[in-house]
C-alpha cells in the first residue's frame, strides 16, 4: 500500500522483494528523507474470543467474528 502523505506498507514481501519495488519509486519521489523508519509485526488469526488483542512484544491476533 503506498499513502499519499508518503507511507509505504509492504505486506508478504521478502526484504530484497521489498528494496526492489522502493527503487521503482524512487523517480516519484519529491523531497525524499535521508533515513526512513522501518517496523515489522507478526500476524495470527485466533480463535479465541477471550485473548488479549495484542500481546506485550508479541504477535497481533486478529479474532474472527
Amino acid at each position: 500500500m503506498i499513502f499519499r502523505y508518503g507511507v509505504v506498507v509492504l505486506i508478504g514481501l521478502s526484504p530484497s522483494e521489498g528494496t526492489a519495488l522502493i527503487e521503482t519509486l524512487i523517480s516519484r519521489v519529491i523531497g525524499e528523507l535521508s533515513s526512513y523508519e522501518e517496523e515489522s509485526a507478526q500476524a495470527q488469526l485466533c480463535n479465541d474470543q477471550s485473548a488479549e488483542v495484542i500481546l506485550p512484544g508479541g504477535r497481533i491476533l486478529s479474532q474472527r467474528i
